[in-house]
C-alpha cells in the first residue's frame, strides 16, 4: 500500500447527513479500483461547526479585513461575502488557492496580516478548506494577474 494521500469527493444521497453523523471521526474504508484491486484507506469527516462552507469562510476571514473592505461605499456590497462566493466557485487546484492567498496577502485590503506569507497561506487553507502545500512560496506559485479579473475588488 502506498503512502500517497489523496482526496475523494463523494456525494451521498440518503436521509442522514453523514458529515454531521460522523463529525470529527476518521473511518476505515475499502475501495475497489477499476482493476479490481482492493485499496484500504481512511475517510476523515471534519468537525461540523454549525455553519455552511460559505459562512465559515466569511467568519474565518473577517478578522483580517476591515470595514472599508466589508462594505463597498458605492454599491453597499459586502466584499467579504463576494470573496467567499468567488472562492467557492473559482478554483479546484491547490496552486490556484495559493495564488488567491498571495493576492490577498499582497493587497491593501487586509488590515491584519501575519508576518510571513506561509503563515497566512496555512490559515487561509484551513478556513477555505483547501489543501495546504508546504512548498508553495510567493516565488514559485506564479503571478495572479489572470485571476485579478475575477477578484477585481481586492485592491
Amino acid at each position: 500500500m502506498s503512502d500517497k494521500n489523496f482526496v475523494l469527493s463523494v456525494e451521498v444521497s440518503c436521509e442522514e447527513n453523514l458529515s454531521e453523523m460522523y463529525a470529527g471521526m476518521t473511518l476505515p474504508v475499502a475501495l475497489v479500483r477499476p482493476s479490481n484491486e482492493l485499496v484500504l484507506c481512511e475517510v476523515h469527516f471534519p468537525a461540523v461547526r454549525g455553519l455552511n462552507r460559505h459562512d465559515a469562510i466569511v467568519e474565518g476571514l473577517s478578522p483580517y479585513f476591515g470595514a472599508r473592505f466589508r462594505r463597498d461605499r458605492v454599491t453597499g456590497i459586502d466584499r467579504l461575502e463576494q470573496l467567499a462566493d468567488d472562492i467557492l466557485t473559482y478554483s479546484r487546484r491547490p496552486k490556484d488557492f495559493a495564488r488567491v492567498a498571495l493576492m490577498l496577502y499582497e493587497s491593501s485590503s487586509m488590515i491584519c496580516k501575519p508576518n510571513a506569507f506561509n503563515v497566512w497561506y496555512r490559515l487561509f487553507c484551513e478556513v477555505v478548506g483547501c489543501r495546504y502545500v508546504e512548498s508553495y512560496h510567493p516565488h514559485n506559485i506564479g503571478r495572479y494577474e489572470k485571476i485579478r479579473r475575477m477578484f477585481y475588488y481586492v485592491e
